[in-house]
């Protein structure tokens, strides 16, 4: 990769001069987020500062990768950074010169920000705890190291509609969600040896759609075979006309499912009779000398390795605050073969910590993390950073949590809510059992802030759903409209998707009151 690192260090004194020309007025807002997208760049709405998303491969996130996180946020001024719901980490607030030191010293510790936005292949997502997780099929880690390294071998020469999205999931519980992506790979295992099904076509945000099952399986070696099967089709098929209907899901739209898959598997044939893209992989080795431990913890889950355990941690909305980032750096130092793992719900799971060391971790950490009830809930950047962004969902995620607080309540009863300041999907509301999208609507002759409000969403195999919209919160109520929903489904004594389910048109009359 280190001919790809050369090439893509080239790259930034030219960014450089495209954001010292938007900067000056030279270059238009719109002109300027084509460019600087590719980059993983996009300005903030005052226009002046700028946010950065770094590509950290699959969420695998070594202790000296963290370090240079802490350390670029000490050195830039950054109060908090963005864990994202797709392995990711954002700086925000950053200057112009900074956004060019990120992107040079990242290649130097393997973190890259080119392709982490505008229309290229983005990070590929994957089960978190995969390697570790004593439930999953098989460890699905080299398979999505190897379609990182795929996508980033060839970044600075696509030319795609927009965005393309994959994952790897290492069970039918789908952690990776790969039922509701471009391309998804979900691990079976098929007489002894390890396959993927195949998932092609999903996509929220708006006009959603659940991927589509590939009935054949794929032999595990062919994955990137899949890969350039399905980076062909979308070239050849999307539409470069219509932003709005450029994404892998509108050609499905278009031809139909059924059509659809037999496209699909005729450009995988075409690219496997190609050649040239096998895999041989090797499956990490986690060779960590463990420690037993009897514990009872939330955050706490035992790994598939005897001994051996990871920890979550989860702030609030996904965003980490400096001091908290260098205090999780100080105590997993000295532990041998610790590293993160970025979750797809903005938090980080620290694993391979012995029982000695993950009580030392729990004692650290507890006391800010936030894992109980509503805490849970995620939440876009929202406005006032975001150029898109419509509403202040961290906000309305911040006054959330501390209602909830504040009556003491700390039932299970509601799940996570997933909170996004505008129609896109960043925090995708659309899988949650309770999501929030913002907009402005007229009440009387008010402008106002107003989420609809969907509900029942899920992503497991077999059983994924999008959520229904069932009304709409001006965005001040929020906080009291689902802390009465609670209250309301805690009485009934049923948990909350079969309340949903069971008394819809009590559910819609609920949030009648409230908008």
């Amino acid at each position: 990769m280190e001919n790809l690192k050369q090439i893509l260090r080239e790259e930034i004194p030219e960014f450089k001069k495209k954001g010292e020309a938007f900067l000056a007025g030279e270059l238009k807002k719109m002109d300027f987020k084509k460019a600087s997208g590719g980059f993983g760049v996009y300005a903030h709405r005052n226009g002046t500062e700028f946010m950065i998303r770094l590509r950290i491969l699959s969420g695998v996130l070594s202790k000296e990768q963290l370090k240079l996180v802490a350390d670029f946020a000490e050195r830039f001024h950054v109060p908090m950074i963005h864990f994202t719901t797709r392995q990711a980490i954002q700086f925000h607030g950053l200057s112009l010169e900074a956004i060019c030191d990120v992107m040079e010293e990242g290649l130097d510790h393997n973190i890259y920000t080119r392709g982490a936005g505008g229309n290229y292949p983005r990070n590929v997502a994957m089960s978190p705890l995969s390697g570790i997780d004593p439930d999953e099929v098989f460890d699905v880690v080299p398979y999505a190291m190897a379609a990182n390294a795929y996508f980033l071998q060839r970044i600075t020469s696509y030319h795609l509609p927009r965005k393309l999205k994959v994952a790897f999931s290492n069970s039918g519980a789908d952690t990776g969600q790969c039922t509701i992506q471009d391309l998804g790979f979900i691990a079976e295992m098929k007489e002894g040896m390890p396959h993927f099904r195949i998932y092609i076509g999903g996509g929220l945000g708006r006009n959603p759609r659940k991927a589509i099952k590939v009935e054949k399986l794929l032999p595990a070696h062919e994955v990137l075979y899949a890969l350039e099967a399905m980076v062909h089709l979308y070239e050849d098929e999307g539409d470069y006309e219509n932003h709005s209907k450029a994404r892998v899901r509108y050609i499905a739209e278009r031809m139909g499912d059924e059509a659809f898959v037999k496209a699909y598997e005729t450009y995988l044939e075409r690219a496997k009779s190609a050649g040239g893209l096998d895999l041989e992989v090797e499956t990490p080795q986690y060779l960590k000398e463990g420690i037993e431990i009897d514990i009872n913890h939330i955050a706490v889950k035992p790994q598939k390795q005897k001994g051996l355990y990871s920890y979550y941690f989860h702030p609030v909305g996904g965003q980490l605050d400096t001091a908290m980032l260098h205090k999780i750096n100080e105590v997993i130092e000295p532990m041998k073969e610790v590293y993160g793992r970025l979750s797809m719900g903005e938090g980080i799971y620290l694993i391979n910590l012995n029982g000695e060391e993950v009580k030392q971790v729990a004692k650290a950490l507890d006391d800010d993390n936030h894992l109980i009830g509503v805490e849970k809930s995620r939440s876009c950047i929202g406005v006032p950073v975001c150029q898109m962004g419509v509403l202040e969902s961290q906000t309305t995620l911040k006054q959330l949590v501390m209602y909830f607080k504040e009556k003491g309540y700390t039932k299970e009863t509601i799940p996570p809510v997933y909170i996004c300041g505008c129609p896109n999907s960043c925090s995708v509301h659309q899988i949650a059992g309770i999501g929030l999208v913002g907009k402005k609507k007229k009440i009387g002759d008010v402008l106002k802030g107003v989420y609809d409000v969907y509900v029942a969403g899920c992503c497991q195999e077999g059983a994924t759903r999008l959520g229904e919209t069932v009304g709409e919160i001006v965005e001040e109520y929020v906080p009291q409209a689902l802390y009465e929903l609670a209250l309301i489904i805690d009485e009934s004594g049923k948990d909350f998707f079969t309340f949903v389910q069971e008394n819809n048109e009590v559910v819609v009359e609920h949030f009648k009151k409230y908008c």
